[in-house]
């Protein structure tokens, strides 16, 4: 398992789902993340200090078409006060074909 800072695509995309929420606070955490992969397309881990009894959650979700025409979705999961999770899957449970830019997912929000 190697650890890694997050790329500028990763991170922008993190920037504009936690700027869509509540837990805009958590940006912070953005630039000194250490991540590791945790699957085939690309889902990311965050490093972070143990939190007990802590449900995870996601605040809001990312979608966008993958050039296949499947919709890729990107979660984005906390545990307690950190940055915990950001999983990538598509509809059809295939594998991303080409990562989209930042700025090509639609953020959606519930409520």
């Amino acid at each position: 398992m190697e650890h890694r800072a997050l790329r500028p695509n990763e991170s922008t995309l993190i920037r504009r789902i936690l700027s869509a929420t509540s837990a805009s606070a958590l940006l912070t955490q953005i630039d000194e993340a250490s991540v590791y992969e945790c699957d085939a397309n690309g889902s990311l881990r965050f490093l972070h200090p143990s939190v007990d009894s802590v449900q995870r959650k996601f605040p809001t979700e990312a979608e966008v078409l993958d050039i296949d025409g499947m919709s890729i979705h990107a979660l984005l999961f906390l545990a307690g006060e950190w940055l915990d999770e950001i999983q990538f899957y598509k509809d059809d449970s295939s594998e991303i074909v080409r990562f989209p830019e930042s700025d090509q997912w639609d953020i959606i929000t519930l409520g």
